[in-house]
């Protein structure tokens, strides 16, 4: 299950500010940068728009990752989601390597069988930082991070600048508390679309 905030950013300088505050310079373990170009995927008849679900198989660094993420359910910020990975070299494999790491097998099967379309595709760079959060509340694991790039539909491109904190794993309640801590100290304004959502809008 994928539970995550989303935020827009005016740009790299914000985000620094935000990452060099002793609210979350305190919790950082570790840090790790990412160039992420994916592709995003629907079957001919549009199966997974209707399902309001998305595939993807996206290039992190030197790894090929396909995704199938089924509809969310957002508030405010926060999206939570099923969302399931598979290491794969390309889509068609990627459905296959999808069961097995749990998603609904008949749902991957038809969509191997068709035929696959290019939707759109975002190409950016991720700077990640990973934060152990202790709270009176419990402990958890999330990773913020900060994407800069485009996304495309055809010809046409839009800029991306977001800041997204993922949970990872732990306790939830000091997750979303520190997520409202960021929201309310910061002044940050939530992303609602997705980068697909708005990469299909174009």
């Amino acid at each position: 299950m994928e539970r995550e905030y989303k935020w827009k950013l005016s740009g790299a300088d914000e985000f620094d500010r935000i990452v060099n505050t002793d609210t979350v310079a305190q919790t950082v373990t570790g840090q790790q940068d990412f160039h992420m170009q994916a592709i995003y995927y629907d079957t001919e008849n549009q199966l997974f728009a209707q399902m309001q679900g998305g595939l993807r198989l996206r290039k992190e660094n030197d790894a090929s990752v396909c995704c199938l993420k089924l509809a969310a359910k957002e508030r405010g910020a926060c999206k939570t989601r099923e969302e399931y990975e598979a290491e794969a070299p390309d889509i068609y494999s990627g459905l296959t390597a999808l069961i097995g790491a749990g998603a609904p097998k008949e749902l991957c099967m038809m969509a191997a069988s068709s035929t696959l379309v290019e939707l759109c595709r975002t190409d950016f760079v991720r700077r990640a930082y990973h934060l152990h959060i202790h709270a009176p509340s419990g402990i958890c694991e999330g990773e913020l991070a900060f994407d800069l790039g485009r996304l495309s539909r055809g010809d046409h491109s839009i800029p991306l600048c977001e800041m997204e904190f993922e949970y990872k794993r732990g306790d939830l309640q000091p997750f979303h508390a520190f997520a409202h801590i960021l929201e309310h100290t910061f002044d940050l304004v939530p992303q609602p679309l997705s980068k697909m959502a708005r990469a299909m809008a174009l």
